[in-house]
C-alpha cells in the first residue's frame, strides 16, 4: 500500500518511497548503502550486543552524544591529522598531527602545543590552588628538584633536594635569601668586575 512494504524478513525490495519494517537482521553479507541514512530524533545507533557504543541526538535540548558504555576504551584514530572544529567553519578547538604535536586553541588562536622538547604556551598562564607550585626536576642530575610557588608565607624559591628555601618574598614585602641559615654565599657580578657585591655566608 502506498509503495511501503511491511515484512518480517527482506531479501531484495525495490520501492519508490521506501521500506517499513519492525526489525532487520543482517546475516553474513552485511549491508551497503548508496544513499543517506536518516534516523529520527531521539532514536539511536547502537553497536555491540549490549549497546556498547551509542550515537544519538536529543531533540529536547539539541545535544548529540557518542556514548561508549562497554568495558573497553573509546579510540578515535586518524591517519594523519585529527581535528576538532566548530561546525560549519574552520575554527579549531584541537588539532593533533601524527608523529608531531597536539595544539589547543582559544577562539581559533593557538595557545598550547606539545613539542619534541616539551610544551609551548602562548599568552598568560594562570595556576590556581591553595599553594600554586611549579616544579623543576633535573632528571639528568640525580633528580634534583626546585620549586617556585607561593603560599601563606608569600612567594618562594625552594630547593626541595635539600629542603631549603633559597629565596622568599614574605607578605610584608621583605626579601629574604637563605632562610634556613645555610653556609651559602651571596654574590652579585657585574661587567668586568667579579664579586662586585659579596656576602660570605660561612
Amino acid at each position: 500500500v502506498n509503495n511501503i512494504i511491511k515484512a518480517d524478513t527482506i531479501s531484495e525490495v525495490t520501492s519508490a518511497n521506501g521500506v517499513a519494517v519492525d526489525g532487520v537482521t543482517l546475516k553474513d553479507g552485511g549491508a551497503a548503502l548508496t544513499g543517506n541514512l536518516t534516523i529520527d530524533d531521539d532514536s539511536q545507533i547502537s553497536l555491540g550486543a549490549s549497546a556498547d557504543l551509542v550515537i544519538r541526538h536529543n531533540a529536547a535540548n539539541g545535544n548529540s552524544f557518542i556514548t561508549d558504555a562497554g568495558t573497553g576504551g573509546l579510540y578515535i584514530q586518524a591517519n594523519s591529522t585529527l581535528a576538532l572544529q566548530s561546525q560549519g567553519t574552520s575554527e579549531n578547538f584541537l588539532v593533533g598531527t601524527s608523529n608531531a604535536g597536539v595544539k589547543l586553541y582559544h577562539n581559533n588562536n593557538e595557545k598550547f602545543e606539545t613539542t619534541s622538547d616539551g610544551i609551548t604556551v602562548s599568552g598568560i598562564s594562570s595556576i590556581s590552588s591553595a599553594t600554586p607550585l611549579i616544579q623543576f626536576i633535573e632528571t639528568d642530575q640525580s633528580n634534583k628538584q626546585y620549586n617556585i610557588g607561593c603560599g601563606g608565607s608569600g612567594f618562594f624559591i625552594r630547593d626541595e633536594s635539600n629542603s631549603q628555601f633559597r629565596y622568599t618574598i614574605d607578605t610584608n614585602g621583605n626579601h629574604v635569601f637563605n632562610e634556613g641559615s645555610q653556609d651559602c654565599d651571596f654574590r652579585v657580578e657585574s661587567n668586568g668586575n667579579a664579586n662586585m657585591l659579596f656576602v660570605d655566608g660561612g
